[in-house]
């Protein structure tokens, strides 16, 4: 290990120490700020950058530029369902079929949350083992199956607070790890 990675190590300790502080995980702002990050950390910083860099290569950054329209295109439509569908969701006046579209959608959204869960869940638990020697499909299946069986466990035993306390250590020590690394990327560059 490095003078660097003890330096990365350090740092990410730090931050992560200084997220875990009563004052601050009780905090409103962050509370409020905690499952957007999460989300944005996990698909965007952990897999969608690394997964562009190795499909994209030099075009990387194009590639990340057309995905923020497409996201935007899409938050479009959900600003616009927001402001004109969803107050007629409750009125008497509602268009045939809103009713079951909506029902639909939401089953729909809730398929495709279980689905995207367990594709980064597999993705991570792929990623870690890929840095030992038991770097194994088998391995692999196995531990992303143990990952969903303590998020299930948590969620039956701890109900939705004990799943937000996991969200919050998880988003701050992926906070943790990025800031360590903007550090050390920007200490690198004033040295060299």
């Amino acid at each position: 290990m490095g003078m660097f990675d003890v330096i990365l190590v350090l740092i990410a300790a730090s931050f992560t120490g200084l997220a875990m502080l009563p004052k601050l995980r009780k905090n409103i702002w962050w509370n409020a700020t905690v499952t957007p990050l999460a989300s944005i950390i996990g698909s965007g910083f952990l897999v969608i950058a690394p997964l562009l860099a190795a499909v994209a290569g030099s075009y990387a950054l194009a590639a990340m530029l057309l995905i923020v329209a497409l996201a935007y295109g899409v938050g479009h439509a959900i600003r616009y369902n927001i402001k004109y569908a969803e107050p007629l969701d409750k009125s008497p006046n509602a268009p045939r079929g809103l009713m079951a579209s909506t029902k639909l959608s939401s089953a729909s959204l809730s398929v495709a949350y279980v689905i995207s869960v367990a594709f980064y869940i597999r993705l991570l638990a792929s990623f870690a083992l890929s840095l030992t020697p038991i770097n194994d499909s088998f391995y692999e299946d196995l531990l992303a199956t143990a990952i969903l069986l303590a998020i299930a466990a948590i969620g039956y035993l701890r109900g939705l607070r004990g799943l937000e306390v996991v969200e919050t250590i998880s988003v701050s020590i992926k906070l943790s790890i990025i800031i360590a690394l903007l550090a050390l990327y920007v200490s690198a560059w004033l040295i060299g």
